[in-house]
């Protein structure tokens, strides 16, 4: 039940019950827009409740990491906690790391290029100290 990164369509098949959903943080659920932690939670409260009593079973639920979703370069832009989970941060600032233009400076120079996945994802979401507090 929950996040899951195997894309295959046979994993239906494979268990009695299988609820998983990937790459979003919030999906219409049951005309609400429910978040991907309470999707997680509330599909494992129903497959308790519904599961034959008589079987024994195992049941593993996998929330959706808090990582940022998509590439727009606003900041925040890729973040879309639950107001409660955003709320823990209030007037709170986080930091740049105190080593991130060190480190990268260490890399092999044909990883300076501006072109992989990874540069490009750093700029989207971490470039500025403004993107660090959204």
């Amino acid at each position: 039940i929950g996040k899951w990164q195997y894309h295959n369509n046979d994993l239906k098949t494979r268990f009695d019950f299988f609820h998983g959903f990937e790459g979003r943080h919030w999906y219409n659920w049951n005309r609400k827009l429910v978040s991907g932690d309470d999707l997680a939670r509330e599909s494992t409260i129903r497959f308790l409740r519904e599961r034959p009593k008589e079987k024994p079973f195992a049941v593993t639920v996998a929330f959706y990491p808090p990582k940022p979703v998509g590439s727009d370069r606003a900041p925040g832009k890729q973040w879309f906690p639950k107001n409660e989970t955003r709320a823990l941060y209030d007037n709170i600032t986080i930091p740049e790391p105190y080593n991130h233009t060190h480190s990268y400076s260490l890399l092999p120079k044909f990883l300076h290029t501006g072109r992989t996945a990874a540069e490009k994802r750093w700029y989207e979401r971490y470039r500025t100290p403004h993107h660090y507090q959204e």
